[in-house]
């Protein structure tokens, strides 16, 4: 019934309230659970895993969807930050909420003007005559830093007997124990005046720390941009690789796993690809949530594109000298130090406040009687009728059990503070010289890392002139000596001898590749069949088991052509020996170190005149 009156005072009454469409939408929320079925949010027809492979395979490593992109420095991030983050918006309110605190405080002194109007009606003698009366009184308090109260009131008095009453008092309180001092009272303003700078610390560390994220933001927002397109031209060339490995396998040279080897590579690139298009929107949507531009809102398609590249340099830093100035800058030691502050002055009050409260009074008054009120009060200026006064008061807690408690508890308070202040310049020192090692160890991964990119760099070069070199010098000896093909098939050209006569010093790199273990003497084949079953190898390339192709291939190559017999070949210690010599009729099988192994399409070829050995030359 009560709660139903003052609604109803207040101007809503309970049905009013219970049908608020709002209230009953929030009620209705909260009886079942919402569910979302993505495939119907989706802006377009849903696809399947195999309908969306082959379009994202075409689209991921040239994306034509245009973005819209801004150009944007390092500097103007800095500045929209400041300008525009939401964080620092929300920070910057508690300074003019604590200002407030402070101003709250410092009225505690200001002046108070009281009135009071009373009427009264009173019976003189039971049933008899009523007697009424009217009393008017205004006053003015101020309070005083020294803990004086000064009031001063002009009471009115009039009842039905015609005599109207004027007074003017003044009295002054003064406290002799709690509470006095200007120190004491003042207190409650020098604590909002450090609350008010403890909460001027954090907003500024706020701002620092958004500071450093718009950096942080913006670097690995360019570190990711830069990964994409590492990301991309590897895609690139894993298609190539796969092209590349489709045409060895249609021409015979390369099994057909290749293929299946390549499609891994691709594939794993392709999921590269998509990771670091991800780690690209991520970070641009981190950078839009910290310049909070109208422009671009987190959910806007704009690519963000930073213009500032990095620039290091290698810095000598004194850590010792970092970590005192840190100390004393932090904005964490800055605000530990103002609560200390407010600790000790807590400390002050509570000690204050264990005394009994002692205060001294002093009350002037100057009073005058007519017949009406304006002549009362001119009578107390004329004629008036004063009164002084003096006293003591006195108010002593038995027991004071929660002054005292207040007292421990503003020390413990205080003792903590300063255990924190201790933990938090040690973490601040600890934090300033890891910084330092860090820095010290990213300058030495960064010189590390671009001798590594030179040295590879050049690696890259000599390997790729060694291949053209390899290739001119190959393609000249094949033009210089096509009349020699039948020497330079029986000559050596090989890989692995299976008796073990063999130029091993090759390294199983094959210039040019015919069939082996065909030992069925057979017609002589047409020289121009011959090439048929030869294939040309890329020199340090095609049909290489070792990483790294030495130049004395290219020489064994060079070396092989004159030669007829394998007792010319004096390039290795296995080589470095005499060899028996076929006989007539003889045959001589030549292939891998594993005989079992069989060529894909064997030869016979008859020696040349003059010559009554035959022998079926084979590589692998």
């Amino acid at each position: 019934m009560v709660v139903s009156m003052a609604m109803a005072i207040a101007g809503c009454s309970p049905s009013q309230r219970a049908s608020d469409p709002d209230l009953k939408a929030l009620a209705r929320k909260l009886n079942h659970i919402e569910t979302v079925e993505l495939a119907e949010q989706s802006q377009s027809q849903p696809v399947t895993i195999q309908e969306a492979t082959e379009q994202l395979a075409r689209k991921i490593a040239e994306p034509n969807q245009v973005r819209p992109t801004v150009e944007l420095t390092l500097e103007e991030v800095r500045a929209a930050a400041l300008a525009n983050n939401l964080d620092l918006k929300v920070e910057l309110v508690d300074p003019a909420i604590a200002q407030q605190t402070v101003d709250i405080e410092r009225a505690k002194f200001e002046a108070v003007f009281i009135g009071s109007a009373d009427y009264g009606r009173s019976e003189l003698t039971p049933g008899g005559d009523l007697f009424s009366s009217r009393r008017y009184e205004a006053a003015v308090e101020k309070p005083l830093p020294t803990g004086t109260s000064i009031t001063a009131s002009v009471p009115l008095r009039k009842d039905d007997s015609g005599v109207a009453e004027a007074a003017v008092s003044v009295s002054v309180i003064q406290s002799l124990l709690r509470g006095a001092g200007t120190r004491v009272n003042t207190q409650s303003i020098r604590i909002a005046s450090y609350e008010k700078g403890i909460v001027d610390a954090g907003t500024k560390l706020t701002a620092i720390n958004i500071l450093a994220n718009v950096d942080v933001s913006y670097w690995f927002l360019y570190a990711a941009r830069k990964e994409l397109e590492v990301r991309r031209e590897q895609y690139k060339l894993a298609q190539d690789q796969l092209r590349h490995a489709r045409n060895k396998v249609a021409a015979g040279s390369a099994p057909k796993f290749e293929i299946v080897r390549a499609e891994a590579g691709l594939s794993g690139r392709l999921e590269d690809v998509i990771t670091a298009e991800t780690a690209v929107r991520d970070r641009e949507r981190d950078l839009k949530r910290i310049m909070n531009r109208e422009d671009m809102p987190l959910d806007s398609d704009v690519a963000i594109i930073p213009l500032t590249d990095p620039d290091p340099k290698g810095l000598d830093l004194n850590a010792e000298a970092l970590t005192t100035k840190a100390i004393d800058n932090r904005m964490e030691m800055i605000q530990l130090e103002l609560r200390l502050a407010v600790s000790d002055l807590n400390v002050e009050l509570a000690k204050n406040s264990t005394l009994p409260q002692l205060d001294l009074e002093y009350t002037y008054a100057a009073a005058g009687q007519a017949g009406t009120m304006g002549r009362a009060f001119d009578s107390v200026f004329d004629r008036p009728a004063e009164d002084h006064t003096v006293g003591v008061s006195a108010v002593v807690p038995l027991g004071n059990r929660a002054a005292e408690a207040r007292l421990r508890q503003a020390k413990l308070l205080r003792t903590r503070n300063q255990m924190d202040r201790e933990r938090i310049a040690q973490s601040v020192r600890q934090e300033v010289l890891e910084t330092v090692d860090g820095l010290q160890q990213n300058w030495r991964r960064i010189l590390a890392a671009e001798q590594g990119t030179s040295a590879a760099l050049r690696d890259y070069q000599v390997e790729q002139q060694q291949f053209r070199q390899a290739f001119a010098d190959v393609t000249t000896t094949l033009q210089h000596h096509a009349h020699g093909l039948e020497e330079i098939l029986r000559g050596g050209v090989l890989g692995d001898v299976a008796c073990g006569a063999g130029p091993q010093h090759v390294q199983r790199i094959l210039a040019l590749r015919i069939t082996r273990e065909h030992q069925d003497a057979r017609g002589r084949m047409p020289r121009l069949h011959v090439p048929q079953d030869i294939e040309t190898g890329t020199v340090g390339h095609v049909d290489v088991e070792d990483q790294h192709v030495p130049a004395l291939a290219l020489q064994a190559v060079q070396d092989f052509i004159p030669r007829r017999r394998f007792a010319d070949l004096d390039r290795r210690q296995r080589v470095h020996q005499e060899l028996a010599q076929p006989g007539a009729e003889q045959r001589v099988v030549v292939g891998d170190q594993y005989a079992s192994h069989r060529c894909a399409s064997p030869v016979t070829f008859r020696p040349p005149a003059g010559h009554s050995d035959r022998a079926c030359y084979t590589t692998s």
